[in-house]
């Protein structure tokens, strides 16, 4: 039996300001892989049990995308609940995790991945995880370990002042942060090529130690720096499991996870010759 994967990831970006404690969210939904015969119903509960987003998602391609603003209403536990049904409202699959909010986060993704054959009647769900991003509250440091120039290949030590170990948030743990650049007073992604995982080891960073975090494993030619403002971000988890990779495996008991992971940066600035 050919089966294919369905998979949805919902971030919700937490934009928190301080001025007259008001606080905006931005919902940004997103679906990989949809199937036209099934209906995706999205809903989240806000600490008072009242609907905040609500969501009835039919999709003809393979991917759909949104944005919704303002659902964030206060601090408390939150639920997620994602419910699955056919053309006739008949319901195949559904789950739930409950979730809490701060208001120190600065962004929260949840990712949900359903096993499914062809069959819509079979399908189910293998894994719901919800992520949340705060910054790094400082025992965690990055001191600049090269020269930036146009050629340069950023390279950072990370020190472990905290007294736990950490785990990176690249493929298997690895320590390796993007770089952003500083456009019209907006920081934005600056790809500078793509990545090669083989060239990955697991090693976790012991409280005390430090440890090397650089750009490598580039395919093919890497795109230069030009003049600007850029800034490396770095992204670390207290929790090992964090640092799996997800695989679609044929489990009917969900696996249901909450992660916290933490941002450190450090600007830099490519300046004219």
């Amino acid at each position: 039996m050919k089966y294919f994967i369905f998979v949805f990831s919902l971030f919700l970006i937490a934009n928190v300001h301080s001025q007259n404690n008001a606080s905006k969210i931005v919902l940004d939904l997103r679906i990989w892989h949809t199937n036209p015969k099934l209906n995706y119903d999205i809903n989240i509960l806000s600490p008072k049990n009242k609907s905040v987003i609500r969501s009835n998602i039919k999709e003809k391609s393979e991917f759909y995308s949104s944005t919704t603003e303002n659902w964030f209403v206060g601090n408390g536990l939150y639920k997620f609940i994602i419910k699955i049904s056919n053309n006739d409202s008949v319901y195949i699959s559904g789950d739930s995790l409950n979730f809490y909010i701060t208001g120190k986060e600065y962004k929260v993704y949840i990712s949900i991945k359903f096993w499914d054959s062809k069959n819509v009647e079979e399908i189910y769900l293998t894994n719901l995880y919800i992520n949340r991003y705060y910054n790094s509250p400082g025992d965690v440091t990055l001191n600049e370990n090269w020269i930036p120039t146009p050629e340069g290949m950023p390279n950072y030590i990370i020190h472990n002042n905290s007294k736990l170990s950490i785990y990176g948030n690249g493929i298997n743990g690895y320590f390796s942060g993007n770089i952003e650049k500083l456009n019209l007073e907006k920081w934005e992604d600056y790809s500078r090529g793509g990545y090669c995982a083989t060239s990955v080891e697991f090693i976790p960073l012991l409280s005390g130690d430090s440890i090397e975090a650089k750009e490598d494993g580039f395919i093919g030619n890497v795109t230069p720096f030009i003049f600007g403002k850029y800034k490396y971000c770095l992204l670390y988890s207290i929790d090992k499991e964090s640092t799996e990779s997800i695989l679609f495996a044929n489990n009917r008991e969900p696996k249901k996870r909450i992660f916290d992971r933490y941002l450190i940066e450090k600007e830099f600035e490519i300046k004219n010759k």
